[in-house]
């Protein structure tokens, strides 16, 4: 699965970035046009690692959009009407196994951020979302279910090897 051509072309929204060293890594990439790129995270600028601070400075330099405080899950909050061509989750993780809904919360978190993607999505749009694979995690998102409740079809699965990304610190 070519990752970096995949999302080569229109909008790319990256959710949850936290460090953003996923989206500086991108900014390197010769088929990627860091003007197409809007990198978010959850924590609010003034609340960012030292590292996140240097790397949202590279990233507005190279002239992608970089926005703090965004909720994956509720997206239009931010983006209103504004369509991405590719919407990206590296990583997603609640950091609790406390059930939610009678549900692990990791399932939540996607299938919540799956319905607000839906919306974000220019027509033929897609959303990739890379997940750890480990017995730890089995059955923690539930990505079958999620998709479907969010109506998209069953996630295709591919690996992703971080070390394609230079720079990228999970």
């Amino acid at each position: 699965f070519d990752f970096v051509g995949a999302i080569a072309y229109g909008r790319t929204l990256l959710v949850g970035e936290g460090n953003f060293s996923f989206s500086v890594s991108l900014t390197g990439m010769i088929r990627i046009i860091p003007g197409r790129l809007t990198a978010t995270t959850l924590e609010p600028e003034q609340e960012l690692s030292p590292l996140a601070e240097t790397n949202v400075r590279q990233l507005r330099a190279h002239g992608a959009r970089v926005v703090c405080g965004i909720d994956a899950t509720d997206l239009a909050a931010a983006f209103g009407s504004l369509r991405f061509e590719n919407i990206v989750f590296q990583f997603p993780h609640v950091g609790s196994r406390e059930p939610v809904e009678g549900h692990n919360p990791n399932f939540i978190l996607i299938r919540d951020f799956l319905l607000s993607a839906a919306a974000q999505l220019a027509p033929g749009g897609q959303v990739l979302i890379s997940a750890v694979d480990s017995p730890h995690y089995e059955g923690a998102f539930q990505f079958d279910e999620a998709a479907e409740t969010a109506g998209f079809l069953p996630p295709e699965v591919y690996p992703f090897d971080p070390s394609d990304f230079p720079g990228y610190i999970h």
